[in-house]
């Protein structure tokens, strides 16, 4: 089996400020809902408009159960945000 398309990715964060700011500032992404003072913020790529980035506040484990499954684009995502603490 071959996913064909991936239309929103959830990852649960510390810092919905500085994560917002960086999605939004630093990779170009628009936030749709929430915000920096939000619990839950989606953003969404500017090519692909149904591609979704949520961002949901609380507590971050160190290691994601899911790694497995997730594709080299998504850990490397998933890298710049632990990378950057958030």
């Amino acid at each position: 089996m071959n996913v064909e398309k991936i239309s929103a990715i959830k990852i649960k964060i510390n810092d919905m400020a500085r994560s917002v700011h960086f999605s939004n500032r630093l990779l170009g992404l628009n936030v749709l809902y929430g915000g920096e003072n939000a619990y839950f913020s989606s953003l969404q790529t500017l090519g692909v408009k149904d591609t979704i980035l949520n961002l949901e506040k609380g507590h971050v484990t160190p290691h994601l159960e899911a790694d497995n499954f997730l594709c080299r684009r998504c850990r490397s995502v998933l890298g710049s945000y632990e990378r950057k603490g958030i």
